[in-house]
């Protein structure tokens, strides 16, 4: 099965498509986007920041170590340019289960079922 791209949103921007950053250079915020299986119906959520290099230097010091995963860094804001990206990426996962294509997709962003996968959540 190949993963398919569904829809993106954000919690933190109204309108992905008509968005403007106050700073250009210097902007993050919440993705949230829903990936389902070519060959199936129904969609999972998978989430990241979007952000620019500029946005990582004003909340860490030099001295930090910080991990790009879960992260889209971006140097400019360009909807037509993330949505391909993500779509590109999500095209690239083919596997035999929904389980290692997500897990795939989950390299992206964090799935919302990953910690109930690892037994961290209960049953």
């Amino acid at each position: 099965m190949r993963a398919r791209l569904d829809t993106f949103h954000s919690p933190d921007v109204d309108d992905l498509r008509g968005y403007k950053p106050g700073d250009p250079q210097t902007f993050g915020f919440y993705l949230e986007f829903e990936v389902g299986s070519d060959d199936g119906e129904g969609t999972d959520i998978f989430g990241a920041m979007v952000c620019t290099p500029q946005w990582l230097l004003h909340r860490h010091s030099k001295s930090d170590v910080v991990s790009g995963y879960h992260k889209i860094i971006v140097f400019e804001y360009d909807y037509e340019r993330l949505w391909a990206y993500i779509d590109g990426y999500c095209n690239s996962v083919v596997e035999d289960t929904w389980e290692k294509v997500a897990a795939r997709i989950g390299r992206l962003g964090k799935w919302e079922f990953a910690d109930m996968n690892r037994g961290l959540l209960g049953p």
